[in-house]
């Protein structure tokens, strides 16, 4: 019944959430960088000296939740795959414990297959957040995919923060978004999620 071995490192519960919301973030970001993006012609031309910055900033934004998504739907493929598997388990110990006669027997193959049925249950949960974070960074993507720049691709020529809304909807320069892509590549590398060795 030992979980099968394959070296990955796999976010569940918690820790699963927290990576979650930080995609989530990124999504955030990604939607807000369309809000500000400025008027351009077919031929490339804005009346906006920002234009450029404004839609590279939401193209680099864009393919940071493309690969997020990405993880996402290895992820659960992951977990789809934990699921069949302690489905199939689970199916044995029921088969098994038919045929047992000690009441003791009984009680041990009983409580395996409510653990079993435990871990189940976490499982569809990790997979539920899961779909709802990325159904809303698809429907993000959708649009932005959408809003590109006409004409030709944006040439980023100095680093600009991303406006955010101001009081009563006002367009404020603020800080740009946090640099989570990054932080969240580096966690990504880690591979597919799931529970670090050791972790209960």
């Amino acid at each position: 019944m030992e979980p099968e071995k394959t070296g990955k490192f796999i976010f569940r519960g918690g820790d699963l959430r927290w990576l979650l919301e930080k995609i989530k973030r990124l999504v955030d970001d990604l939607e807000q960088a369309m809000t500000v993006l400025p008027h351009v012609e077919e031929d490339g031309s804005s009346e906006c000296h920002f234009a450029d910055e404004l839609y590279a900033k939401k193209e680099e934004l864009e393919k940071q939740v493309k690969d997020a998504v990405q993880r996402m739907q290895d992820y659960d493929a992951d977990l789809a795959r934990e699921d069949r598997r302690l489905r199939t388990n689970q199916t044995q110990i029921q088969a098994d414990g038919s045929r047992l006669q000690l009441p003791e027997t009984q009680d041990c193959y009983g409580k395996a297959e409510s653990q079993t049925e435990k871990q189940c249950r976490e499982l569809a949960q990790d997979r539920d957040a899961i779909a709802v974070v990325m159904s809303r960074a698809l429907g993000v993507l959708q649009v932005s995919q959408r809003r590109k720049m006409p004409g030709r691709e944006p040439r980023e020529r100095f680093p600009v923060a991303v406006p955010r809304p101001g009081p009563a909807g006002s367009q404020s320069a603020g800080p740009g978004p946090e640099p989570l892509g990054k932080d969240l590549g580096g966690l990504l590398e880690m591979g597919p999620l799931g529970r670090a060795p050791g972790q209960k």
